[in-house]
């Protein structure tokens, strides 16, 4: 059997994108008002909130410029692989009207999914895109707390999974109500079935997990500073931090440093690349296409191979509204401008 790249986001969302001038074109309210004799040429999109006594409905208007998409750093992993013509599987926990929502919008693009039920329901992120390209606002809603027993509920079928899969991708902050080194043990897992894992997450979670020695790690420039409490200002603190990942059993560092491209290093070689100036109309999501890049060509291509992939991946994401969603052709023309560079070894 031909095995996908399995993406796991244990907190998805309901992404709305508002392409502006004009953020006021989003209203949210909660509960709703019907006025009398309202026409309005906006979509509404109503949420009811599970659980709840009382119903209250969340509800929002938004013009043609609205969009609307799965959310979630392991789905547009998936979307990017899957404009990529790499299989891929993406999972993790959803609830409520909200997470049904979420499974029609993933049917709608054709992305194989799969979600564990759980009660409350699944969150809804906002980003608006400013007048200025580049310049975005989001507000990203917090997620539904999971149970002991649906954290368990979903280690069983995470099981199941990993035995369908050559890849797994650990994305996005941990579940609410998750314990901390969660990550970890779905990383111990994983190598139990003969997985490797890729990491793309930040703060306790990303420490919790090196100490179950994860095959790769993605962090950004913000989340390695955090980890190591050091500004990357200098190539040497950059291969000081990279030494910091591979010391602690990491076989490959993907470092993420936004507009100034990226670094890979296997712990022998360190490669650095560039992409070119573009004009960007949405940056949410350059590093999950950046991901999903290195690893559709990773082991297939040289490490300076897969990482020109993925940076030409991750720019070629600017050019669209929905997080992770790219364009091949896009992606072929932006790989012969990508400057690629090597930066020697780690050392010691």
């Amino acid at each position: 059997m031909n095995k996908g790249i399995l993406t796991v986001t244990v907190n998805p969302a309901v992404d709305v994108t508002v392409v502006s001038p004009a953020a006021g074109q989003l209203r949210m309210r909660c509960p709703p008002r019907q006025r009398r004799g309202e026409t309005s040429p906006t979509k509404i999109f109503d949420f009811g909130e599970a659980g709840s006594t009382r119903h209250s409905q969340l509800r929002m208007r938004c013009s043609t410029n609205c969009v609307l998409s799965a959310g979630g750093k392991g789905i547009n992993v998936a979307r990017a692989l899957r404009a990529l013509r790499v299989r891929a599987l993406a999972v993790g926990a959803a609830g409520g009207e909200t997470g049904e929502f979420l499974r029609k919008l993933l049917r709608k693009e054709r992305i194989p999914a799969e979600f564990v039920e759980v009660r409350e329901s699944t969150r809804l992120n906002v980003t608006v895109l400013g007048p200025r390209h580049g310049h975005s606002s989001r507000v990203l809603g917090e997620g539904p707390r999971l149970t002991p027993r649906e954290l368990r509920r979903f280690e069983d079928q995470y099981r199941r999974w990993l035995r369908r899969s050559r890849w797994v991708v650990l994305c996005g902050r941990n579940a609410v109500g998750a314990p901390a080194d969660w990550y970890a043990k779905l990383i111990h897992l994983a190598r139990k079935e003969g997985v490797p894992a890729a990491v793309d997450t930040g703060g306790a979670a990303l420490a919790a997990s090196l100490k179950a020695k994860p095959f790769l790690v993605k962090p950004n420039r913000e989340e390695a500073e955090e980890l190591v409490s050091c500004r990357l200002d200098s190539p040497s603190r950059i291969k000081k931090v990279l030494r910091y990942f591979h010391g602690r059993g990491v076989r490959v560092v993907l470092l993420s440093l936004g507009a100034q491209g990226a670094v890979a290093s296997d712990g022998r070689e360190i490669w650095c690349a560039r992409p070119p100036r573009v004009r960007a109309v949405n940056e949410v999501g350059c590093g999950d296409a950046l991901l999903a890049g290195f690893l559709s060509a990773f082991g297939k291509e040289p490490l300076a191979g897969a990482l020109r992939r993925g940076v030409a991946c991750g720019t070629a994401n600017v050019f669209n509204p929905a997080p992770g969603l790219i364009r091949p052709g896009d992606v072929s023309r932006l790989m012969k401008k990508v400057a690629v560079s090597n930066r020697g070894t780690p050392g010691r």
